[in-house]
């Protein structure tokens, strides 16, 4: 209890973490459930910045790209529905198999502002050609 009686309220977490089926549509959240997860998180991954500081021997594009890439991604996918990094880059994010819309602020954190969704088009795109 506080000094003045009241009951000390807990302090408010960094971020949460969504529900395995994070079907919620949320204002800002960007729809992904038409999207391969394995595919999404590889070109996340080339969009995101490095800022941990990590080694570039872990973050170069010579070491993981195209087929390579989406097999780890794959396999990580398999063990675990969020991802805060990945392969030395942040991703901080719910991509569980029936994940169908992400909150990207913790991507946009880290890598600027809409860049969650211009990776997002971008795979879109990809496909449609």
């Amino acid at each position: 209890m506080a000094s003045s009686g009241q009951p000390v309220k807990p302090p408010k977490r960094w971020f949460t973490v969504a529900k395995n089926d994070s079907t919620l549509s949320p204002s800002h959240a960007v729809y992904i459930g038409d999207l391969n997860k394995a595919e999404l998180l590889a070109v996340l991954w080339e969009n995101a910045s490095d800022q941990l500081g990590f080694s570039t021997l872990w973050t170069t594009r010579k070491c993981f790209n195209g087929a390579l890439l989406v097999k780890f991604a794959e396999k990580s996918l398999c063990t675990h529905s969020f991802i805060d990094v990945f392969i030395g880059r942040p991703i901080f994010l719910h991509l569980g198999p029936r994940t169908t819309y992400v909150d990207p602020l913790y991507y946009d954190r880290f890598s600027g502002i809409g860049s969650f969704q211009r990776a997002v088009s971008e795979l879109r795109n990809s496909k449609n050609r």
